[in-house]
């Protein structure tokens, strides 16, 4: 097997594809991330399969499901472990301690472990963020990778210090508009009830604030990248921008990281958008709905191609022969989302409730009374799935009915 080149992956953990540009949001300025897709590919629906970051890391290193067989059954066929087989430079750069040290992350050629930083009080200026000086490190240190590599910087993002600063945040307040959120630690509570407006807007202003930060430091990192490629034309570079969880605002009772927020589409719904200087695949965007470890194998079979035949759960998804008719499957503590092209189940402590999809991009108006067949079909559908991902054999899966495929007209 011959090399494709080199990747370098960013994951903002807290980032939602819904609050970006080419996501259909109009509010916050993006302008970083609409570049990128505007030169590269987009997925539509990436739907994390799982809310716990160490799932998330075993999806996508070893291109498993979070509810499928346990890490240590493979461990040593991971998609780490055959990229250094191959020779190939792996480095993770992160200022999470979790994933730093996750038991996968000692099978990178080395580590670059940041300290979260110590932040006290918004910062001055864009420059002073975290983001900002993750950015800084992962540009110095571009140059001096060995080729071919992979460079994953896993950032704690929006999940981190909101240290975006007070100026950032009032550009998104008006006239009679409630102050934005003042502290720099994320909110994290649980609601009895719908949020409160004005609350709610607080939270929105400085989260918005936080995603223009991070669009900033992925503009400065997008110019690096371009820079290296124009150095050395002959090998492909990848650049691949995504998250490994959203972060819930108080759309259905929970704000910030909580174990016990509900599997919705501010905790699921993930950007995913690659960039390899292929002119003739820009712009493109993607309708199937993919997972996490999809974006694990993707990465691995453009490095070292053949690493998507191993019996993997995840797929390539820059193969041209993806099934659009799949469900994607999320699971959490006593809880499940079973999500097909036009319909998203969300079960939890005994209760269920459905959504239309796409339509219902913030799921919003919950239909399953009016739908018992269809819920029966999903639940149906997520029980053969879950049986199909123990057994390691996707190729198992049951075919969709006709009506989770296509909406009723």
């Amino acid at each position: 097997m011959g090399h494709t080149g080199s990747a370098i992956v960013l994951v903002v953990d807290g980032l939602r594809a819904g609050f970006l540009g080419p996501y259909g949001n109009t509010l916050i300025e993006t302008p970083a991330c609409n570049d990128l897709a505007a030169r590269g590919e987009l997925w539509e629906h990436l739907i994390a399969d799982s809310a716990e970051l160490e799932s998330i890391c075993d999806s996508w290193w070893m291109g498993r499901h979070a509810a499928g067989p346990s890490r240590a059954a493979a461990e040593d066929s991971s998609i780490l472990a055959e990229l250094a087989h191959a020779g190939i430079h792996t480095h993770l750069l992160t200022d999470e301690p979790r994933v730093a040290g996750h038991p996968l992350a000692r099978q990178f050629r080395a580590v670059t472990n940041l300290p979260p930083s110590i932040v006290s009080e918004p910062a001055r200026s864009p420059e002073g963020t975290s983001m900002a000086s993750i950015a800084t490190r992962v540009a110095r240190l571009l140059p001096e990778l060995p080729h071919p590599f992979l460079l994953w910087v896993h950032a704690q993002g929006l999940r981190g210090a909101w240290d975006a600063p007070l100026d950032l945040r009032r550009h998104y307040q008006e006239e009679g508009d409630p102050p934005p959120y003042a502290e720099v630690a994320a909110p994290c509570l649980r609601l009895d009830g719908p949020a409160d407006p004005d609350q709610a807007f607080a939270w929105l202003q400085a989260y918005a604030a936080q995603i223009n930060v991070a669009d900033m430091a992925l503009g400065f990192l997008v110019d690096s990248v371009r820079a290296l490629r124009e150095c050395d034309p002959e090998l492909p570079l990848a650049f691949c921008l995504t998250s490994a969880r959203g972060f819930p605002l108080g759309e259905h009772g929970a704000v910030g990281e909580r174990s016990d927020a509900p599997l919705q589409s501010e905790l699921l719904h993930l950007p995913l958008i690659w960039d390899d200087g292929r002119f003739e695949r820009a712009g493109w965007r993607h309708q199937v709905l993919a997972q996490s470890p999809d974006v694990g194998v993707t990465i691995g079979e453009w490095l070292l191609p053949g690493i998507a035949s191993s019996p993997r759960w995840g797929r390539d998804l820059l193969s041209s022969s993806l099934d659009f008719s799949q469900l994607a499957y999320s699971t959490g503590t006593e809880q499940r989302a079973v999500r097909s092209p036009a319909w998203c189940l969300v079960e939890r402590a005994g209760q269920a409730a459905l959504y239309a999809k796409p339509d219902d991009r913030w799921e919003v108006n919950d239909v399953v009374r009016l739908c018992p067949l269809i819920v029966r079909q999903l639940q149906q559908q997520g029980d053969e799935f879950a049986r199909c991902l123990l057994a390691n054999c996707r190729s198992s899966l049951p075919p969709l009915p006709e009506e989770l495929i296509r909406a009723v007209e």
